[in-house]
C-alpha cells in the first residue's frame, strides 16, 4: 500500500483520520497560520497531517487604471463598491469586478469579513450560522456586485480560471487572487507587469478581512509497511530548502508561520501582501469530516447563483443552505 501521500486542507476534512497515519504529535505553535492550517488537519484536536504548502487569496486591481481615475487600493467594501461605480462610469468599458457563480472561496469568506462564522461547533456537533443575519448580509453585498453590472453577465457560470483570464484579457479590473494567479497572469502578458497592484482583502463593516486558507498536508499511513521511510522522506520534503523551491514553482508559501518568514514573500514590494493575507489574515472552514460532502453536493455555488439570477432573495436562499447544512452536518 502507499506509505505517504498529500492531503488537501480541503478534501473530506480527514473523514478517514483513524484510518491515517500515527498521530503527529502536536502543531500548535504560536502563530496565526500554523494554528489555522494544523487545526484544517486535526480530529479532535489530534493533528494527523504536517503542513506542506498554504495559500490565500488577497485582492488584485488594476492600478494603472485606478491612478488614471483617482482611486486608492480598496481596503473596504464601501472602497470596493465607490471603485466599481467609478470604473462603471469612467473605465472605457472595462468591467469592474470578477464576481463569480461558482467559487465559494470568493463569496464564503465575506460571512468570516461581516463578523459572523459560517457554520459553529458545540457539543461536538457542527450548526450551521449561514441564516444569520451577518452571513445573509454578505451574500448580499457579493451577489449585489453582479446585480448592478460590475460584472460580466456570463460571470454567473464562470470558475476561478474564467476571472483570472479576464483579467489577463483587460475584461475586468479587481478579482480576489492568490499568488499563483498573479504569477499566471504576469507570466501570460508581461507587459501587466508593474499594472497590477495587490492588497488584502477589503474588509468587511466588522473590520475583517479574512481569507479562505486552503493548502495541504503530509500524513504517512499508520499500516505502512515502511513507516520509517515514509517519515523520512516526509522530513526530507519538508526541509526549508525543499519547501521554498516547491512553493515558489506553484505559486503558493509554506505552511507554517516560520516557512512563510523564511520565503522572503513578506519583502517582496509587489507580492508582501499575499503572505501577510496567509499569516495573519485567513481560517479554514469548519474541520468537520462532513464538510466535503457539502461541497460536492454544490448547495453553495447553486445558491449564489439563484440570488445572482434574482430567482431567490438572500435570506432565502441562506435559509435553505442551512437547512441543507444542518442535515449534512448533523447526519
Amino acid at each position: 500500500m502507499c506509505d505517504a501521500m498529500q492531503l488537501s486542507v480541503i478534501l473530506p476534512t480527514l473523514n478517514e483520520a483513524e484510518h491515517l497515519a500515527r498521530a503527529i504529535a502536536s502543531l500548535r505553535t504560536q502563530g496565526a497560520c500554523e494554528i489555522i492550517v494544523v487545526d484544517a488537519g486535526s480530529v479532535d484536536e489530534v493533528a494527523y497531517g504536517r503542513p506542506w504548502y498554504a495559500g490565500a487569496r488577497a485582492f488584485i486591481y488594476r492600478k494603472d487604471i485606478f491612478d488614471e481615475l483617482g482611486l486608492e487600493a480598496p481596503a473596504s467594501w464601501d472602497d470596493v463598491e465607490a471603485a466599481a461605480a467609478k470604473i462603471k462610469a469612467e473605465g472605457d468599458g472595462i468591467y469592474p469586478i470578477g464576481v463569480t457563480g461558482l467559487t465559494e472561496h470568493y463569496y464564503l469568506p465575506t460571512v468570516w469579513q461581516n463578523g459572523g462564522q459560517i457554520a459553529e461547533e458545540a457539543d461536538g456537533s457542527w450548526k450551521s450560522d449561514m441564516a444569520k443575519p451577518e452571513a445573509v448580509q454578505a451574500i448580499e453585498f457579493y451577489t449585489d456586485l453582479y446585480k448592478q453590472g460590475y460584472a460580466p453577465k456570463a460571470a454567473i457560470t464562470w470558475e476561478e480560471p474564467d476571472a483570472r483570464t479576464a483579467f489577463i484579457n483587460g475584461k475586468i479590473a479587481m478579482m480576489w487572487a492568490g499568488p499563483w494567479d498573479y504569477d499566471a497572469i504576469v507570466t501570460e502578458k508581461p507587459g501587466l507587469e508593474g499594472k497590477v497592484g495587490v492588497t488584502l482583502v477589503p474588509a468587511g463593516p466588522s473590520g475583517d478581512r479574512s481569507a479562505f486558507a486552503g493548502g495541504s498536508h503530509l500524513v504517512t499511513f499508520k499500516e505502512s509497511d515502511n513507516p520509517d521511510l515514509a517519515s523520512a522522506f516526509v522530513d526530507f520534503l519538508l526541509e526549508p530548502e525543499q519547501v521554498n523551491t516547491f512553493t515558489g514553482r506553484i505559486g503558493f508559501l509554506p505552511g507554517t508561520v516560520s516557512g512563510i518568514e523564511a520565503s522572503g514573500m513578506l519583502d517582496d514590494e509587489v507580492k508582501a501582501p499575499f503572505a501577510e493575507q496567509l499569516k495573519d489574515y485567513s481560517q479554514v472552514y469548519p474541520p468537520s469530516p462532513k464538510w466535503g460532502a457539502l461541497e460536492g453536493q454544490n448547495i453553495f455555488d447553486g445558491a449564489i447563483q439563484a440570488v445572482m439570477k434574482g430567482d431567490e432573495t438572500p435570506e432565502q436562499a441562506m435559509e435553505e443552505v442551512s437547512q441543507k447544512m444542518d442535515e449534512e452536518l448533523g447526519g
